[in-house]
């Protein structure tokens, strides 16, 4: 990627979420964008992205939901954009924004639970502490590349990654 660029982007956005002290605990967001970077002159560049994020979270109890995400992003045209995933919240087996490709879509889908509510200690107030078991499944991909998710007689992953496990989440201070 090098030129001028004029990109113009429409986003469609929208949420109903009900927020703890932790984060989101039920409702759901979305955000679907299209960017198009307008090709006036020579030295332009010639592209477009379509990107969508949506996120469920149902609520359990008072502090225990599940979550869910899919992701999406995709760019066309004579100089496509790259994305970069990886790490935190993504495809958390591969190292953070380590793979790019100008196609992704990653699933997420987590158990949230309370730990800890509240804890006094010596150097301030931590908590409230948080568990999470997750599974993470996506793929990445550059234009022209034969990207399969599953390989059909296996019946295993063929060119996408999974994976799966617990972590923890704690505020302290207030942050």
């Amino acid at each position: 990627f090098n030129g001028t660029a004029l990109p113009i982007k429409l986003s469609l956005v929208g949420a109903d979420n009900t927020y703890g002290n932790y984060g989101p605990n039920d409702g759901h967001m979305f955000k679907i964008s299209f960017e198009k970077f307008i090709k006036i002159g020579d030295k332009f560049m010639d592209a477009y992205t379509v990107e969508a994020d949506l996120r469920k979270y149902i609520r359990l109890d008072n502090y225990t939901l599940l979550a869910f995400r899919l992701m999406g992003f995709h760019s066309g045209g004579d100089n496509p954009m790259f994305y970069w995933t990886g790490g935190n919240n993504t495809i958390r087996s591969i190292g953070f924004r380590t793979w790019s490709g100008t196609n992704m879509f990653v699933f997420n889908a987590e158990f949230r639970f309370p730990l800890v509510q509240l804890a006094v200690t010596p150097i301030g107030i931590i908590g409230p502490v948080r568990g999470t078991l997750f599974f993470d499944m996506g793929g990445v991909w550059r234009k022209g590349q034969n990207f399969r998710i599953f390989d059909e007689d296996q019946f295993r992953l063929k060119d996408a990654i999974a994976s799966y496990g617990f972590g923890l989440e704690f505020f302290m201070f207030g942050y």
